[in-house]
């Protein structure tokens, strides 16, 4: 081969080489811009899974959320209350804003204590939070004692609340059984074991008897 034919063998090589690169480079823009479309080209159910499976989580999402934030109609009270397993979002609704909402913001709790109570190891830490949103008291400690947990940035996966009717009755708690005849209480738990309770209001302050009961070996 001359020398001529392979420079020529050489260039053309280097351009063949390059433009390889270039349209892997398209490709991996491409992949990294618009992964589904990349994915889909290559299995074309692709796009009928992902809409399904949205869809059923997005169902599956809106049947927890209405299973844990229920309301009924008190035969007592013969108004709307929450009933059974509620979370946060519970206090946004109508039967709850109006008291839930301006207590929280109000409430002051002793800046020294929480610094106190953020020092607390809060791992093996559980909390059940029964409450009435029918019950005055629970209208003025709920709040507080959310505030606190906000506060002190207790891990709310480890607070489960449940709300009693008039009768302390829930579908998703045995008042009875784990002796609540008062709301609200706060039932505090290390490692699975009770460790203590607030009950309708507290000794001294919230914050002062949450401390309290953290501080036991």
């Amino acid at each position: 081969m001359s020398l001529c034919s392979f420079t020529l063998f050489i260039y053309i090589s280097a351009l063949y080489q390059q433009y390889f690169l270039y349209e892997w480079y398209k490709i991996i823009t491409i992949f990294k811009d618009r992964e589904f479309y990349f994915l889909s080209f290559f299995y074309p159910n692709l796009s009928i899974m992902i809409k399904s499976l949205l869809f059923f989580l997005f169902v599956g999402i809106n049947l927890t959320a209405a299973a844990q934030n229920k309301t009924i109609e008190d035969t007592r009270l013969k108004k709307h209350v929450l009933y059974g397993r509620v979370t946060l979002e519970a206090f946004e609704l109508d039967i709850c804003k109006d008291w839930y909402g301006p207590e929280y913001k109000k409430y002051k709790a002793k800046n020294g204590i929480i610094k106190k109570l953020r020092k607390q190891s809060f791992e093996k830490i559980r909390i059940d939070l029964i409450l009435g949103s029918w019950c005055h008291d629970s209208h003025r400690e709920v709040p507080r004692f959310i505030k606190i947990l906000d506060e002190i940035r207790f891990p709310f996966e480890n607070l489960n609340m449940n709300a009693l009717d008039t009768k302390k009755e829930s579908p998703d708690y045995n008042a009875k059984v784990n002796h609540v005849s008062r709301v609200p209480t706060a039932i505090i738990y290390r490692n699975n074991e009770e460790i203590g309770r607030i009950i309708e209001t507290p000794n001294q302050s919230l914050e002062k008897d949450l401390l309290k009961i953290l501080s036991k070996n």
